[in-house]
């Protein structure tokens, strides 16, 4: 069983390989969306990921992914607060310090940094001056990303808005999710906006 499965994953990483190493330059562009890849490709790059995702998810001991959960709203809404900045679209000029980046959001430095940095960490930014040592806080470089360039306002499939609605919409509806699953005359978007008591679906 264990051979069979590990022949069909080395025959998707051929397939991936190949594709990558012939096809042009735009349809491995993953910022391009215009140019979607071949079918059968999309597939397995899809199965190949989960795939390689399972895998990698059995070697973290339960407790860790549990933490891992409860920790993604941290990540979230750093993110979400650089959103609201639009430091995305300052940094599509060119790279930027920490202290221009907290000037544009009126911010203070301290807060700038905690979240530009707390970003890096889940890489929608990156640091250009991270081997640097004797660099002041405030004048670290920092950059996007593909996954920052998909929060600036010009991008043609931005996610900014689509983001910023799920923070400030559906996120305070999930905090009322165990409150309204107690109540089945009511929905969690009405405990979380006090609209009228709506009954569930």
């Amino acid at each position: 069983d264990m051979m069979w499965k590990a022949g069909i994953l080395g025959a998707i990483l051929v397939a991936v390989a190949v594709y990558v190493a012939f096809s042009p330059p735009n349809v491995r562009d993953t910022t391009d969306y215009n140019v979607a890849p071949p079918w059968p490709i999309f597939t397995l790059a899809g199965f190949l990921s989960s795939t390689l995702r399972k895998a990698s998810n059995s070697l973290v001991p339960p407790a860790i992914r549990i933490l891992e959960r409860a920790f993604d709203m941290n990540q979230l809404m750093a993110t979400y607060c650089c959103s609201k900045a639009g430091w995305a679209n300052i940094l599509n000029k060119g790279p930027q310090s920490g202290r221009v980046l907290a000037a544009h959001a009126n911010m203070s430095k301290e807060l700038t940094r905690r979240l530009i940095r707390a970003c890096v960490l889940s890489e929608v930014f990156r640091e250009l001056t991270h081997s640097k040592e004797d660099i002041d806080d405030d004048e670290r470089l920092y950059a996007n990303t593909p996954v920052g360039d998909i929060l600036r306002d010009d991008h043609p499939f931005t996610m900014r808005p689509l983001f910023q609605h799920h923070v400030e919409d559906v996120v305070p509806a999930l905090g009322q999710l165990w409150n309204a699953a107690q109540n089945e005359s009511t929905i969690a978007f009405s405990l979380a906006f006090d609209y009228p008591h709506t009954p569930h679906a």
